[in-house]
């Protein structure tokens, strides 16, 4: 084993929890919320509730505020939700204060009570924006989310999206993944996602300006 390899995890691994710059505050709250979501209980509705009220602000933080809280909320829609996010098929009264998702055949559904919405909808909805920032933390929440699926073809698509976003928030999930996963593939689509992560993790570290 490459001891220097083992100092950076753990390197990185200490600027996520304590602020050393690798990630910025709410991509902080997304990694806590996937781990979250990963080994807790889900909550009621209320929680999901709370979570999409985050995207009726027409604002970028809200949004990432509301990715984390999405996530965290470990209702099985949760993924769903996040992905017509990233698709840009998720939409929002701000009058209302509701969110709504279109689904494959273009219907609106309430995001709160996946029932289907009569006609348009109500007036004035807006796309919920994003941009690249909050595109790599969606990569990441969905990636988390699915790592520990039933599924072994969900796990291996999870390992790959955390590869294409390398995101440093989600290490500690694909920590957690390997150590569980039996399937030799997978296993290794894991290993190759944390190595891409470690590596761009240095990258970013390697072009800060020193102060």
């Amino acid at each position: 084993m490459n001891p220097r390899g083992d100092a950076r995890f753990g390197d990185i691994s200490e600027m996520q929890f304590h602020g050393g710059g690798l990630i910025p505050g709410r991509m902080g709250a997304i990694l806590l919320a996937v781990m979250l979501a990963l080994s807790a209980t889900p909550l009621h509705a209320a929680g999901l509730d709370e979570a999409l009220a985050h995207f009726t602000a027409g604002d970028f933080s809200e949004t990432a505020d509301g990715i984390a809280a999405v996530a965290e909320s470990g209702d099985p829609r949760a993924a769903s939700i996040l992905a017509a996010l990233k698709d840009g098929r998720l939409l929002y009264s701000a009058e209302q204060k509701k969110v709504f998702l279109k689904d494959d055949q273009g219907r609106l559904i309430d995001a709160a009570t996946a029932r289907a919405v009569a006609g348009n909808g109500p007036a004035g909805t807006d796309i919920v924006e994003i941009n690249n920032r909050l595109r790599r933390a969606i990569d990441a929440a969905i990636g988390g989310l699915t790592l520990m699926a039933p599924d072994p073809a969900q796990r291996l698509g999870a390992a790959q999206a955390v590869f294409k976003s390398r995101e440093a928030a989600a290490l500690p999930a694909i920590a957690a993944a390997i150590a569980k996963e039996t399937d030799a593939r997978i296993k290794r689509a894991l290993s190759e996602a944390r190595a891409a992560v470690v590596l761009n993790a240095d990258d970013d570290r390697g072009c800060q300006p020193r102060q």
